[in-house]
């Protein structure tokens, strides 16, 4: 399951909402692609196989997660 593009904006509109109201808060927002099993993402084709293979596919994860913390982050740029 690919959860980043449906966590991600409800968590910014959550931090949105959180930060009108002038309190202080803690969110914790938990993408967990990277530990869970790995899908092939078209903006990072796999070539590698065997151990190369999931350390290539690992490490896509990871790039996927981090294009949707960006835009957690109010990064203007498309995750991917």
């Amino acid at each position: 399951d690919v959860a980043s593009p449906r966590t991600v904006p409800r968590a910014v509109k959550r931090i949105g909402e959180l930060a009108a109201s002038k309190q202080r808060f803690a969110l914790l927002v938990d993408l967990f692609e990277p530990h869970s099993a790995y899908v092939r993402h078209d903006a990072f084709p796999s070539s590698a196989t065997g151990t190369d293979g999931l350390e290539e596919r690992y490490d896509h994860e990871i790039a996927y997660v981090d294009g949707w913390v960006g835009r957690s982050n109010g990064r203007d740029d498309e995750a991917t």
